[in-house]
């Protein structure tokens, strides 16, 4: 997933430092999460999709799977 947004983000034109200032964090965290996409929260993976300009199914599957532990 970390190549997706890094390939995304350069067709873009945008450097992580320009892309962590559009998301309001700093270029470390940017870094972080951009190297480990599970670190970005729900709000996060909106602004970024937003900013880049693609489908939202890139960072989200259709299904939905649900585990209940009775």
């Amino acid at each position: 997933m970390s190549n997706v947004i890094k390939a995304f983000r350069t067709l873009k034109g945008l450097s992580q430092e320009e892309t962590a200032k559009l998301m309001g964090m700093g270029i470390a965290n940017y870094n972080t999460k951009e190297n480990n996409p599970d670190l970005f929260t729900v709000a996060e993976v909106k602004k970024l999709i937003s900013i880049l300009k693609v489908p939202h199914d890139i960072f989200f599957d259709n299904e939905v799977n649900l585990k209940v532990t009775i």
